[in-house]
């Protein structure tokens, strides 16, 4: 009989500020059959140290060379033995009663994974705000359905989403899709080797749980808030997007990632996902136009991008409706006018206009 129900993966790299807390949080639980999974990923600071100092009899503490937040996480999935696995990021926080209640949700109603809600807290404004859901509703969500209800909100925005870009509609039915919101049963991820995609250090959360609908019967919903976000201004992600070449090659590497999950589902299911990612592959190629608009050395960049037949294919089935700034871009990467829309921009930027 296996001694662990949960194993909870964190990845750590430089957060030895957060441990105490972290640690603390988790013995917090009021549920007690779990394992925690701590992998080191070749940090600078006394991250190593600190996860020692604080460990007790549950917690593996593992240390690897530098490879970024997604191989650590495989890394913690090769470990781990729980019947679950749960994603926690250190310096976040759940409710003591976080695990009791998802797991209980998850032997209750057999489901391959249970979800539920947040909060965001805004750091250092300490804004607090009620993570969005997609419109979803509590409730159990079975194999079509996964397709429909989740991979929808988690793959892109669609060909026909575009019409909507400027409203408030764009979002209604996107959400974070984060893995520290859902516990997933091991089984599934381990038989179908699920794993996060390497080589994508941005939005990597939301592709592993694509990956994982695609082979999930059931997935089961609850609305209670059970974890708290901390979006800080110096995150790895607001980081990574201030950095226009990590921002290019994970344009590519997530517009492969996707190629890649739209052969998965047409294998498994017959069902051609493109059109549901496409408008994400035409506001990729916006924003490396915009991104790299500030120096006119990066247009091989977002040439290269604009050149991708996969990125063509989605600008040509992007229907020519929405506002007139969306309907004006869309005509002008419909007709392959790349070096245009790029000064354009580029001229934009010199005077302090923004697109």
């Amino acid at each position: 009989m296996n001694a662990y129900k949960i194993s909870v993966i964190i990845p750590c790299y430089n957060i030895s500020q957060y441990v105490e807390n972290c640690m603390k949080c988790l013995r917090a639980q009021t549920f007690k059959e779990f394992e925690v999974i701590c992998v080191n990923d070749g940090s600078t600071d006394d991250t190593l140290a600190m996860l020692n100092k604080y460990k007790w009899g549950g917690v593996k503490v593992l240390s690897t060379k530098n490879q970024g937040v997604s191989q650590a996480r495989n890394e913690g999935i090769k470990l781990a033995k729980g019947d679950y696995l749960y994603f926690f990021d250190p310096d976040d926080y759940i409710e003591p009663e976080t695990l009791e209640i998802i797991y209980s949700k998850a032997v209750e109603t057999d489901s391959d994974a249970v979800q539920f809600n947040f909060r965001l807290i805004k750091i250092p404004a300490n804004i607090k705000c009620e993570g969005r859901n997609g419109n979803k509703k509590t409730g159990v969500y079975e194999n079509e359905n996964i397709i429909k209800e989740y991979l929808s909100r988690f793959i892109g925005y669609s060909a026909s989403d575009i019409q909507l870009f400027g409203t408030r509609d764009f979002y209604a039915k996107k959400e974070m899709g984060t893995v520290w919101r859902f516990l997933f049963k091991r089984s599934v991820i381990i038989n179908n080797d699920i794993l996060f995609p390497a080589d994508v250090r941005l939005n990597e959360d939301s592709l592993f749980n694509c990956r994982f609908f695609c082979f999930a019967s059931r997935i089961y919903y609850i609305d209670n808030i059970l974890y708290t976000y901390y979006s800080k201004d110096n995150g790895a992600m607001i980081s990574s997007l201030k950095n226009f070449d990590v921002l290019f090659l994970n344009k590519l590497a997530a517009k492969n990632e996707r190629m890649v999950l739209r052969n998965l589902y047409l294998e498994k299911w017959g069902i051609d996902i493109f059109p549901l990612f496409a408008g994400s592959l035409f506001l990729s190629a916006l924003e490396i136009a915009v991104k790299s608009s500030y120096s006119l050395s990066n247009i091989k960049k977002f040439l290269e991008y604009v050149a991708d037949k996969d990125v063509r294919n989605a600008i040509s089935i992007i229907p020519f409706s929405g506002n007139l700034k969306i309907k004006a871009l869309l005509l002008l990467f419909k007709m392959r006018c790349f070096i245009f829309v790029y000064l354009m921009i580029y001229f934009m930027n010199k005077i302090g206009m923004k697109i």
